[in-house]
């Protein structure tokens, strides 16, 4: 009897400790992991700018956000190099069940040119389901500012021709009537010889010396304009007033008219060479689309001046990886209005679909300064419940590949 009883007390203690060990498995499956970017390359650049998004991330229920990411890369056959990217924003700012965490540094700090061997992020919780992704890199080679070329010329010798040229007429000018009064028989020829003399002398020191920098933005207009209109004015008073009515009103007419067409010409062309940043906006902003629906968007871009390529790029990702992709654009629903102009239809944009995001391309040609509007229709389908992503759109001027402005907003499907 005690044998037995032994036998049954072993059973027992076998028991429990199988309940025990499968009690406890779901426990240690709960603790944080390592998760890994799943592309490190992508065609979408941006100035000197890397950038990586954890989507889909839930920062409550006593999730932690990971501060950093870590990533390791190279240049050429080098060795590799490891890197920490600190987390820069969440999008929503105050964070959700369904918030995109923003990771991102400089070429100053991973080279333009490194190939990138992995990205990781650990302290994970291990029911996550989004995406971790190398949204852009920097351009290469690292794209160098345009806009501001030869403003600087157009400030300095503007202002010294003025001075000079108001004295040089009022001095010259003030001898005609004398050379008029005594050669009273042949007044066709003295107004022609003086005005000849006087567009010499006032072109010499004047237009001559000043012409080269002033034509660099606007060649051959402000130096022309500036002595013909004077010295045609002042030509056809003299020789119609001279033999009737004396020095006197020659002297007053060429007073007046001089110093006031100068003053006006001079500070017009001065101002000309303002130039205006490129710029981009989007809206609306963080919206909540439900399933089998359309969204209409609105980009509005500056150019502070004329560009002949001007190209918009729209990038719409989800974490729904369904194939093909229940999302796009709607056809013929582009429109474009002009500075000052109506919207007008346009021709559909060239999209190009990758793992996660349809890219669509709207090329323009000769656009003017100034500030377009562009607006389309995306359509959201049977999407996933909670389905999340981010839309960016950039501004490029072809065939520089560098962005000069871009904006990425970000959106979550409510059913």
């Amino acid at each position: 009897m005690l044998r037995k009883l032994m036998i049954f007390l072993a059973l027992a203690m076998v028991v429990g400790a199988l309940v025990t060990s499968t009690i406890s498995a779901p426990e240690a499956a709960a603790v944080g992991g390592t998760i890994t970017a799943h592309n490190n390359t992508t065609s979408d650049c941006e100035a000197d700018e890397w950038h990586w998004v954890i989507n889909q991330f839930d920062t409550g229920g006593g999730h932690t956000v990971p501060p950093s990411i870590t990533v390791i890369w190279k240049v050429g056959a080098g060795p590799n190099q490891t890197t920490t990217v600190p987390l820069e924003k969440l999008s929503p700012a105050g964070g959700g069940a369904h918030t995109v965490l923003h990771y991102t540094t400089t070429s100053a700090v991973i080279p333009s040119n490194a190939t990138i061997v992995s990205a990781t992020a650990t302290g994970v919780y291990s029911t996550w389901s989004g995406q971790f992704n190398l949204s852009h890199q920097p351009c290469t080679p690292a794209p160098t500012s345009t806009p501001t070329t030869t403003k600087t010329p157009t400030q300095t010798p503007t202002n010294t021709p003025t001075r000079t040229s108001t004295r040089t007429p009022s001095t010259t000018l003030t001898q005609t009537p004398t050379r008029t009064s005594t050669a009273t028989n042949t007044p066709s020829n003295t107004p022609t010889q003086t005005l000849t003399n006087t567009r010499v002398s006032t072109n010499t020191p004047t237009p001559t010396n000043t012409a080269t920098p002033t034509s660099t933005r606007t060649p051959t207009d402000t130096p022309t304009q500036t002595p013909t209109n004077t010295l045609t004015r002042t030509a056809t008073n003299t020789a119609t007033n001279t033999p009737t009515a004396t020095a006197t009103s020659t002297a007053t007419a060429t007073r007046t008219n001089t110093p006031t067409s100068t003053a006006t010409v001079t500070p017009t062309g001065t101002t000309t060479g303002q130039e205006t940043p490129p710029d981009i906006g989007k809206t609306p902003l963080d919206v909540n689309p439900g399933p089998n629906s359309n969204v209409p968007y609105t980009v509005t871009f500056t150019l502070g001046s004329f560009q002949s390529q001007v190209q918009i790029l729209d990038i719409f990702s989800s974490n729904d990886i369904s194939s093909p992709h229940p999302y796009g654009f709607v056809t013929g629903s582009a429109k474009l209005q002009k500075p000052g102009g109506a919207a007008q239809a346009i021709s559909d944009p060239t999209c190009t679909s990758f793992s996660g995001q349809i890219d669509c391309t709207y090329d323009f040609t000769n656009l003017a300064a100034g500030t377009y509007t562009l607006t389309y229709t995306q359509h959201i389908g049977d999407m996933n419940c909670f389905a999340t992503g981010h839309n960016e759109v950039h501004l490029y001027f072809p065939p520089n590949t560098a962005v000069q402005a871009a904006l990425t907003t970000s959106y979550q499907v409510l059913c």
